[in-house]
């Protein structure tokens, strides 16, 4: 059966809607010392935070702080976490959901469990797992326009908040390696990030 919305190999630069190049990840945001939100410090991360730690860090990386945090402000994956994702540099998924999935989903919501919805196949299954895998695939993420626009006061979202920003389905996320965020306010004062490292640039 063929399958739609797998993810593809990493690229620096995709086209732009004019049929042009450009960089991935919003250009001057693609640099961390350029960023202009945290994440344990409340602001809204789309604001600065470039593609690329969206699909592959964010609720994807295990999160190395051990202190006692809230777990839907920080932007690391947490044991027993329902937001966590595979990564999608490793595993080939479509954008569709497990029927499998969304079944388990189902049986589980009447009985009140807090357990999260399971699929047999697992880490190996060829369809998204819960709306975070769906929405924030390299080939969803930020493709429709959100209706709060600039004014978005979510502290994350899956739309694009200008045309600019606004990427097509087939347009490529490099694989960039971010540092550590710094922790929330008052375990540790914020720090600039060393520059990431491009994977494509590693011998």
């Amino acid at each position: 059966m063929a399958m739609t919305g797998l993810h593809r190999a990493p690229s620096t630069t995709s086209r732009d809607r004019h049929g042009g190049t450009r960089q991935n990840g919003g250009g001057r945001n693609e640099d961390p010392l350029n960023w202009c939100a945290w994440a344990h410090q409340g602001h809204r991360l789309w604001v600065g935070m470039p593609d690329s730690f969206w699909v592959y860090t964010y609720k994807v990386e295990r999160c190395p702080f051990p202190g006692n945090h809230v777990w839907m402000s920080c932007p690391y994956a947490h044991r027993g976490e329902r937001a966590h994702r595979r990564d999608p540099s490793r595993f080939l998924y479509a954008t569709a959901s497990c029927p499998e999935y969304e079944e388990s989903k189902r049986q589980l919501q009447p009985a009140g469990s807090n357990a999260p919805p399971t699929c047999s196949r697992g880490l190996r299954c060829s369809y998204a797992h819960g709306i975070f895998e769906t929405l924030m695939h390299p080939t969803r993420l930020r493709t429709v326009m959100c209706d709060g626009g600039t004014d978005c006061p979510c502290s994350m979202c899956f739309f694009a908040h200008c045309l600019a920003l606004r990427r097509r389905e087939d347009d490529e996320v490099p694989l960039v390696i971010f540092p550590a965020t710094p922790p929330a306010a008052g375990l540790r004062p914020a720090r600039a990030p060393r520059p990431p490292a491009s994977v494509s640039s590693r011998s």
